[in-house]
């Protein structure tokens, strides 16, 4: 209530919403790459798997590309979705715009959380996720109004956002780097045996 008022949070709700209706979609490409990475990962096919991962990072970033220009060309429009009461449409644009502006960093953070929980990594996919959420989000919802105000407020969002896609990437690299170590071309323990998909007898 300190910074905006009833405005504020009124405005928060619909930029909410808006961000969810294209973070579902983020969400729901993840976990229909989970199942085709888990079962490859679990076959040894490397091949596959980098190539379900980039397929996906590719269209995460693709859907996050397209949610943050809506954010960034057309917030107006879509706020008069929701209200036309002029004061709160004003300061939902101006939200909207500041909270999308790194909304495409949002869709690879996604699916790299995705590929670690497919791979068995549950606690790596947990890291980044608290990363986001906990500790960039909540120290920036602190400090950054004290700086900018309201904006602060809505600066933290993408702050975070940014930071979660950075913590990713790094734990991405080191993680596909030790798997490229431990799995050398032709080693016969990263390659499943030729009669491994034929049936067996009982």
């Amino acid at each position: 209530m300190e910074y905006g008022g009833d405005l504020a949070i009124g405005a928060f709700g619909i930029v909410n919403r808006l961000l969810m209706l294209f973070a579902l979609g983020l969400i729901g490409l993840g976990q229909g790459m989970q199942p085709i990475i888990g079962f490859n990962f679990g076959a040894r096919d490397k091949a596959r798997v980098r190539k379900a991962l980039w397929y996906g990072m590719a269209a995460g970033t693709s859907i996050a590309l397209v949610g943050m220009l809506c954010f960034l060309l057309c917030p107006r429009l879509m706020v008069l979705m929701f209200t036309d009461h002029e004061p709160l449409v004003e300061i939902t644009t101006r939200a909207m715009m500041l909270t999308g502006c790194m909304f495409i960093f949002v869709g690879p953070g996604i699916i790299i959380g995705t590929y670690f929980q497919a791979i068995g990594m549950a606690k790596l996919a947990s890291l980044m996720s608290t990363t986001r959420q906990m500790i960039c989000l909540v120290p920036a919802l602190l400090v950054f109004p004290m700086i900018w105000g309201l904006d602060g407020v809505w600066w933290s969002l993408p702050f975070s956002d940014v930071m979660g896609f950075v913590v990713g990437g790094f734990l991405l690299f080191h993680t596909l780097r030790a798997e490229d170590n431990d799995c050398k071309k032709g080693d016969p323990e990263c390659t499943p045996p030729p009669d491994f998909f034929k049936p067996k007898p009982l």
